[in-house]
């Protein structure tokens, strides 16, 4: 299951039913309750979500081959 700790505006790039965002919890603990209280079927969401996505177009921005390319076209068009 995707745990995301960084930078704010992820919900820009991925989903926010894709991931479990650390920041909507006080402690790790509470992160660890929450994550071990939930139906399998929620897990299974997140699980479905997260795959969903990183098989999406959406996904290819964090790519290294797709950053690459844009790289290297971005050089031979100078």
């Amino acid at each position: 299951m995707p745990i995301y700790l960084g930078a704010n505006n992820i919900e820009n790039f991925i989903p926010k039913n894709a991931f479990i965002d650390f920041r909507d919890f006080i402690s790790i603990e509470e992160l660890h309750n929450y994550i071990y209280s939930m139906e399998e079927e929620e897990f299974l969401r997140y699980i479905i979500n997260a795959k969903s996505f990183l098989n999406s177009d959406s996904s290819k921005i964090f790519d290294a081959t797709y950053n690459a390319n844009l790289i290297v076209e971005k050089i031979l068009n100078l």
